[in-house]
């Protein structure tokens, strides 16, 4: 026997620890290699065959991000072997590996985390490999917009909330005041906790400020593609079977996505500037939709190239 040299079951491994600890450390304490039972525990009523039950007390967990109380807030699955990543809480390998259970183990992983709502994700390459010359990644957008949904409580509780004395008295004017003011509170309480908590939100924000504003267009893909939307006719009071096999066709496709994709579109006196970001359809397990992700990160992108490219005299183009 001997003493392991790492912790970390390879360089790979070790690098991206590194990554995220530089970049979230501020706000959160990171973990390597923590077992699986420090973060569920069994109970008394709980029977898992022996095989499972073996597994369960022997396995780890990569990277585990916890409050500074020590509290687990998500873990994070670094499946550099087979290169795949989760989607909704199923484990999708994306090549085979020499080890024939990898997809039994990161399937009960995630089976166990979603049991007692534990947020687990599995990523791989694609989710940290920086995109841009500030390295980061989908994996900081998807952490970032986990935070901002997490820490929206404490935004809200800090809310300013408008006089409404000056409102008494108005009848139903009075009411819809009131409660139009409190929609914008609640929606700038949102608006800065994704600014303060996520760096792609924060990123794109600062580059559309440096552009001078402007208008732009996106546009979401889906790697297979969905089904075309069938127009909603003017008038019609409810949706047509037609329309329901329609929405529910695209809701199968999406399920089905492998990946997500958002182009943005910037029209300037020098032209269009065009990005588009890709994704793999990952981090629902966090409650993060990757649409928002790679929207975020192609805004980013595009407000910056058109920035670059048009020195930041900015105009739309009819």
């Amino acid at each position: 026997m001997k003493v392991r040299p790492t912790v970390f079951d390879s360089k790979a491994e070790e690098k991206v620890f590194r990554s995220l600890q530089s970049r979230w450390s501020s706000e959160l304490v990171l973990y390597p290699s923590l077992p699986l039972a420090k973060l569920i525990c069994l109970e008394e009523d709980d029977r898992l065959p022996a095989s499972e039950l073996r597994f369960f007390y022997q396995t780890n967990v990569d990277y585990t991000f916890c409050t500074p109380g020590g509290r687990p807030l998500f873990s994070v699955e670094f499946d550099g072997l087979g290169g795949g990543f989760s989607k909704v809480g199923v484990y999708i390998p994306h090549r085979k590996t020499r080890d024939r259970n990898r997809q039994w183990k990161l399937g009960t992983k995630l089976r166990y985390a979603a049991a007692v709502r534990y947020p687990l994700m599995v990523v791989s390459f694609e989710e940290v490999r920086s995109f841009d010359d500030e390295s980061i990644t989908i994996l900081d957008g998807i952490i970032g917009q986990f935070l901002a949904k997490h820490k929206l409580d404490d935004y809200l509780t800090d809310l300013q909330i408008p006089d409404f004395d000056d409102y008494a008295g108005l009848g139903d004017y009075g009411d819809w005041a009131q409660g139009e003011l409190i929609q914008d509170a609640v929606m700038g309480a949102e608006v800065r906790s994704k600014l303060d908590n996520d760096p792609l939100a924060r990123r794109a924000a600062q580059e559309y400020h440096a552009l001078g504003g402007g208008g732009y267009s996106t546009e979401w893909l889906y790697d297979p593609p969905l089904p075309e939307a069938l127009p909603f006719p003017k008038g019609l009071i409810s949706p047509g079977p037609e329309y329901m096999a329609n929405f529910q066709a695209r809701w199968a496709a999406w399920y089905k996505a492998i990946r997500v994709g958002c182009r943005v579109t910037v029209n300037t006196t020098s032209g269009s500037v065009v990005e588009t970001v890709w994704a793999r359809n990952v981090g629902h397990e966090l409650g993060v939709s990757p649409e928002v992700v790679v929207e975020n990160a192609a805004k980013y992108l595009t407000f910056k190239r058109a920035r670059i490219v048009t020195g930041s005299r900015v105009g739309n183009v009819e």
